[in-house]
């Protein structure tokens, strides 16, 4: 089965570290595409589905009865939830305005294709008056915050039904979007797990086509890679005691360290440039928030806002924190003892926010 990662919220995903990282470590990358025979793709996705790392996801593909019922009434709940008075007044003033006739326009990543709804749903939207105009070419004129709440709710339907699918992002507000955070309530605690500096990502200056050689020829030493973080996700999520998160963090840190080791001289050896990347996965909780929470307490830290963790190489770190957020009826139930949800790139791309503490164990 193969692990996909979808990208969330835009159908393009430009040429940045995060793409280049996801397509070493995961067997595709998806992001969700109105229709086929799209002709915007951006020249690094056409490339990829060439390579067959790139998949497109079709929401046609999604919406059986079953399905676009389903879709259809957590979107309608959100949008009640977020503007009452959508449905007494329309709001002229936040229309997003769409030229379709630019091709490459920025502002067509927010239209939204009337091919990405379901039939009741656009039935309810015009009942609604909240359908300003539908194009010759299906693009739909609507206000931005809708088409956002309904792309969040598509997007997790998708990953929720697709096996190995899991969301993912470069930056923690578009993940906040679909796993929103929320109070401390017992049933929304998860884990956050860090490797910050500690993940080879190919140079800017490596082509695609170099990258994806690499990735054929160190295949299973690359998938080696990525289930031994697998394997610490799920170790993570089936603590129940402080100690036993501090030995699987020590234990995870002393084996890296050496995997890094002869990662990085697989890069050198096939001459590929990089630098070290960092990332970010949400577990299920499983037991080990519980954990984390009680070995917080004992340091005096606040679990919800803290990486609890130990040092890899020289700059790097490996450690858990704790979170609230809205996931469990989001995920997908092959997922409960791995991650669900990966933020993946650079500290400056808000990986590692400047409010939390990072205590050394």
């Amino acid at each position: 089965m193969p692990q996909s990662i979808l990208y969330y919220p835009k159908i393009n995903i430009s040429d940045s570290p995060w793409l280049r990282s996801v397509i070493l470590y995961w067997d595709e990358v998806c992001s969700i595409v109105p229709y086929e025979e799209y002709p915007n793709l951006s020249p690094e996705l056409l490339y990829l589905s060439e390579r067959n790392q790139y998949r497109a996801i079709y929401p046609e593909d999604h919406f059986s009865n079953a399905g676009s019922s389903e879709i259809a009434q957590i979107f309608m709940r959100r949008l009640r939830r977020f503007d009452s008075s959508y449905s007494k007044a329309p709001h002229q003033n936040r229309l997003d305005l769409i030229h379709t006739k630019k091709k490459y326009n920025p502002a067509l990543a927010t239209a939204i294709h009337y091919k990405k709804l379901p039939a009741r749903i656009i039935d309810q939207l015009l009942e609604a008056d909240l359908i300003r105009v539908i194009s010759e070419d299906g693009w739909i004129q609507m206000d931005q915050s809708i088409i956002q709440i309904y792309m969040r709710t598509l997007a997790e339907y998708i990953a929720k039904y697709q096996r190995g699918m899991v969301i993912g992002s470069d930056r923690s507000y578009k993940l906040n979007d679909v796993y929103r955070q929320t109070g401390a309530r017992k049933d929304r605690q998860m884990v956050t797990l860090l490797l910050n500096d500690c993940l080879p990502i190919p140079s800017m200056d490596v082509g695609f086509e170099y990258i994806l050689d690499f990735k054929e020829k160190r295949k299973d030493d690359l998938t080696a890679l990525r289930i031994r973080i697998a394997d610490f996700e799920k170790a993570i999520s089936e603590c129940d005691s402080p100690r036993a998160v501090e030995n699987e963090i020590l234990k995870f840190r002393n084996s890296w360290q050496t995997e890094l080791r002869d990662t990085e001289r697989m890069f050198v050896g096939d001459k590929i440039s990089f630098a070290l990347g960092s990332i970010r996965s949400f577990i299920q909780d499983a037991g080990g928030a519980y954990a984390v929470i009680q070995m917080a307490e004992a340091m005096g830290v606040n679990p919800s806002n803290s990486i609890i963790g130990a040092t890899a190489g020289i700059n790097g770190l490996i450690g858990i924190g704790m979170q609230y957020r809205d996931y469990r009826r989001k995920m997908n139930v092959n997922r409960q003892h791995s991650g669900f949800a990966y933020i993946v790139g650079a500290e400056q791309n808000g990986l590692l926010k400047r409010n939390e503490q990072i205590r050394i164990i």
